[in-house]
């Protein structure tokens, strides 16, 4: 729970020996597919295949399944108990996709690899069917985590489409900033516009000015 509370996750529900962990809810992030992944390397890094409870024989090991998708998420329950949960199809493919995982393993179905794959290196393991589901689906096998770079395939800068206003804003700051003058900027707007890849832009452009860009976390 440490390692999802560390990429601000919420682990929401304990489920026999298991538990389900929540990213971009109740908070809005637009990586939080990356932030899943990263928790379950955080997590398997953890439990190490050779982890052993002391005086026994019992060997802790782990298997994860992740998914993304659409999901309600909301207050359920009575005047007795009440928990904050997510339902759907979202959900119930991820439990049914860490059931096929082998022990220490991380299987990734394509929705989640979509929007990670700059960041992880995946292994296709092929079709999978799914209990409850009348058509297989591609799994992916989480390897490990890529050096983070906004990169093409090709090797040359991601370019920005749709954020030549912006853009122009930040590089007449910097020349401000470079005259002497300093400045804010605030860039605000909902999850999976582009936040972080202007953030990227903008720490670039400044090293390339000769500043000390420094990337931070964005927030959602």
């Amino acid at each position: 729970m440490d390692a999802v509370h560390r990429f601000e996750g919420t682990v929401n529900q304990f489920l026999g020996d298991g538990f389900m962990a929540l990213f971009g809810a109740p908070l809005s992030y637009e990586d939080h597919a990356r932030r899943a992944i990263l928790a379950a390397f955080t997590i398997r890094k953890a439990i190490a295949p050779d982890l052993q409870f002391q005086a026994s024989d019992i060997r802790l090991r782990t298997r994860i399944g992740l998914n993304s998708g659409a999901v309600v998420v909301g207050r359920i329950g009575d005047n007795l108990r009440m928990g904050y949960t997510a339902i759907g199809d979202t959900t119930n493919v991820a439990v049914r996709i860490q059931g096929l995982a082998e022990p220490g393993t991380i299987l990734v179905s394509d929705a989640g690899v979509r929007t990670t794959a700059e960041y992880v290196e995946y292994q296709p393991i092929g079709l999978r069917v799914l209990k409850g589901k009348s058509e297989p689906i591609v799994l992916h096998r989480a390897v490990r985590e890529r050096a983070h770079r906004f990169r093409s395939a090709g090797g040359m800068d991601v370019v920005l489409v749709g954020r030549q206003a912006e853009i122009q804003i930040i590089h007449r700051s910097l020349e401000q900033l470079q005259a002497g003058d300093g400045c804010v900027l605030a860039v605000l707007g909902e999850a999976g516009l582009g936040k972080s890849r202007l953030l990227d832009a903008s720490v670039r452009r400044a090293r390339e000015c000769g500043l000390p860009g420094q990337r931070t976390r964005a927030r959602g």
